[in-house]
């Protein structure tokens, strides 16, 4: 089960049959290709997310480069530019609704 903070505490990611079927599955990193767990994963809000051992290493490149982060897989960069956050990670809010877009995406894949 899936935990996200809401306040001062936590509670489960409600999520339905097939989709809790898809996140028991695990995510493949596009980066590293390793099958991580959803909670393993700094997601992006375009969907797609990558491993929380990759995410700082491929920030890291796009800003020494002088580059705007951006989604490896489709390249959509944070909605604030440089200043933006790209990843949600488990318990910053949004990460629900990244983690369900995720899903459905993998879901209909």
């Amino acid at each position: 089960m899936v935990h996200t903070r809401s306040g001062a505490g936590t509670e489960p990611l409600t999520l339905s049959t097939d989709l809790a079927a898809v996140a028991r599955e695990g995510v493949t990193c596009p980066v590293c290709y390793e099958q991580r767990a959803l909670c393993c994963m700094a997601l992006a809000k375009c969907g797609h997310g990558v491993c929380i051992a990759c995410a700082p290493g491929m920030l890291y490149a796009n800003l020494s480069m002088g580059t705007v982060p951006c989604c490896p897989v489709c390249r959509e960069g944070s909605s604030d530019g440089a200043n933006g956050m790209l990843f949600l990670y488990l318990y910053e809010p949004g990460f629900r609704d990244a983690a369900v877009k995720l899903l459905r995406r993998l879901a209909t894949s």
